[in-house]
């Protein structure tokens, strides 16, 4: 081929890449039509959790069937599962079938939230220890944690395998020993417990422990009380 075929070839390559170029990075105008029926660019926007936070600390009627419930993973039959539903966002703690308050009392995950539940103290009445024992475990635990942070006792709920007036009594001196710490008690049995401090049927799986249902209006009315103690503290400060 002679030199001026090449370079006649060579021109025409380079004229028609250009031209492909220029073709593909066009801008694109389009219509007014065209405008208006385009779907609109999404905006994503970040929303906070503004919810106050709870860790939590307890026996089997707690954990209930939780598969890692240090880590927030809480199961159906706990009421840590459902309270995120009802403005309180669960971020762990500790909670074991079985435990008492000796079991718990040095006990500090090392977690910060809004507030703290000790959910202690059935086993204990279960196993005779002395009030005043489970007072002073009680104390030591609350002495761990963070004075920002809300202390919250729990009464303990239905028995269908104990007097009544044992249970009554114990919430009665829960009350007392929360008054003079100054921490909040809530009791969040209301519509499971009935009259006889038995379950109300349809809410329990035993004599002890909340079924499912149980557990879910458990949370619904614990996160009632919680939220209510902590906006009434927000109030005071």
């Amino acid at each position: 081929m002679k030199t001026s075929s090449k370079i006649a070839l060579l021109v025409l390559l380079v004229v028609s890449g250009a031209a492909a170029f220029l073709a593909l990075n066009r801008p694109v105008v389009s219509s007014a039509a065209d405008a208006e029926n385009r779907s609109p660019v999404p905006v994503h926007s970040y929303s906070a959790d503004t919810r106050p936070t709870v860790e939590v600390y307890g026996d089997s009627i707690v954990n209930g069937d939780s598969a890692n419930f240090q880590g927030a993973d809480a199961g159906p039959t706990s009421w840590a599962h459902y309270v995120g539903d009802h403005g309180v966002r669960f971020v762990g703690g500790f909670a074991q079938g079985g435990r008492t308050s000796a079991g718990m009392s040095g006990e500090d995950r090392g977690i910060r939230a809004s507030m703290v539940v000790y959910g202690l103290g059935t086993n204990d009445l279960r196993e005779e220890v002395p009030f005043e024992e489970f007072a002073s475990n009680a104390r030591e635990f609350a002495d761990l944690q963070d004075p920002r942070e809300l202390f919250v006792g729990v009464a303990l709920g239905p028995m269908n395998d104990r007097p009544q007036d044992e249970v009554e009594e114990w919430n009665a001196r829960l009350g007392e020993l929360a008054s003079e710490e100054g921490w909040t008690l809530v009791d969040p049995w209301e519509g499971i417990r009935g009259d006889d401090n038995a379950y109300v049927e349809g809410f329990n799986q035993d004599d002890l422990h909340p079924n499912e249902e149980g557990a879910a209006l458990y949370a619904q009315n614990m996160a009632e009380q919680l939220l209510a103690a902590y906006e009434g503290r927000d109030a005071e400060e």
